[in-house]
């Protein structure tokens, strides 16, 4: 879901604010329910699994966009022990502005495990964007290389292939944005990067959100199209074929569980669209989270929530029998066993 930070300098209220919000979920466990609330992580908005090193933990992409009071950063919670904390970033360019968004991990065809990570910040000239990737290691991530492209229109989420090409979505057309958004109107796009050079890849999409590629499939949310696509994936790159996989209402972030996809969904717009926007206690958005046969479609509700627990619920990941879920504002991730 696409809510760029537009304020970046920290503030001494903001963090103190931040810390309060963070104070008031630590450590909550709903019983009756078997969530457990994992705080500290302002603005969780995607979430990927790193089970390539000795320790699984989650990556979680962080931009503080209620209140801009902290730097965007990646943090990991390792599963066994609970911690939570910022990765630290090292090689990075001077001058790099890092307030994430989309990211995927994949291990690439030389070994090597590689984060790619959407970021977006402001100048003189207006909204910028690239992708940024990273080596990561278990105590740090390095920066390897920085993407950038007039085609990177508005990017929101990426698949990266072990072969070094990647697949984003840009959830509007270049200046569309809200407007575009609103009105549902079929400009956006999904992109492709062949190792040399971007191109567009599919077109005439409403708000083109998750993204997830296989070799020969790619799957594409359409949050305004309240659908998810499966295209085929040509040689080049170009996506065709387009067909509906399943429909779900205001479908968000794509992940993989064995031969399902995890998609989140915003039940009602008009109640995400205040919920974002609001400044200070926000109304409630509905969450839902969907289990999607690859293969057949078929559909199952995992997870709901009408905004009493968490609220616009913009991913799901499954591991070892436990679901969590990111949101795009507020400063916590939750956990949940699946049954």
């Amino acid at each position: 879901m696409k809510i760029h930070q537009r304020t970046y300098a920290a503030s001494a209220a903001g963090r103190i604010l931040l810390a309060v919000l963070s104070m008031l979920t630590a450590g909550t466990v709903y019983a009756e329910t078997g969530i457990t609330v994992l705080n500290g992580i302002p603005g969780p908005e995607d979430i990927v699994i790193d089970n390539y090193h000795d320790f699984p933990r989650l990556l979680v992409s962080s931009t503080d966009r209620r209140y801009g009071a902290v730097a965007g950063e990646i943090y990991e919670v390792v599963i066994d022990t609970g911690l939570i904390r910022p990765l630290k970033r090292t090689g990075e360019p001077e001058g790099l502005v890092f307030n994430p968004h989309g990211l995927d991990i994949v291990e690439e065809e030389k070994g090597r495990i590689l984060l790619y990570v959407i970021t977006h910040w402001e100048n003189n000239e207006g909204e910028k964007h690239a992708v940024v990737r990273y080596r990561v290691f278990p105590d740090r991530l390095f920066f390897e290389r920085l993407y950038s492209d007039d085609l990177l229109a508005s990017p929101n989420d990426l698949a990266a292939l072990p072969d070094g090409t990647i697949y984003v979505s840009n959830d509007s057309s270049a200046g569309g944005g809200m407007f575009e958004m609103a009105l549902g109107l079929k400009r956006s796009s999904v992109v492709y990067f062949n190792g040399e050079a971007w191109s567009v890849a599919a077109g005439k999409i409403a708000m083109a959100n998750g993204i997830e590629a296989f070799p020969g499939v790619v799957y594409v949310s359409a949050t305004r199209e309240n659908r998810v696509y499966a295209f085929d994936r040509r040689t080049s790159g170009e996506l065709t074929e387009k067909r509906v996989l399943a429909r779900i209402k205001g479908p968000d972030n794509i992940s993989v569980w064995g031969e399902y996809l995890i998609v989140a969904g915003h039940a009602k717009t008009i109640a995400l669209a205040r919920h974002l926007s609001a400044s200070g206690n926000p109304p409630p958005s509905p969450t839902a989270i969907h289990s999607i046969n690859r293969r057949t479609g078929e559909t199952r509700l995992e997870f709901s929530d009408a905004g009493n627990i968490i609220s616009a619920g913009s991913v799901g990941v499954v591991f070892d029998g436990h679901l969590y879920v990111g949101q795009i504002m507020d400063p916590f991730v939750v956990s949940l066993r699946l049954e």
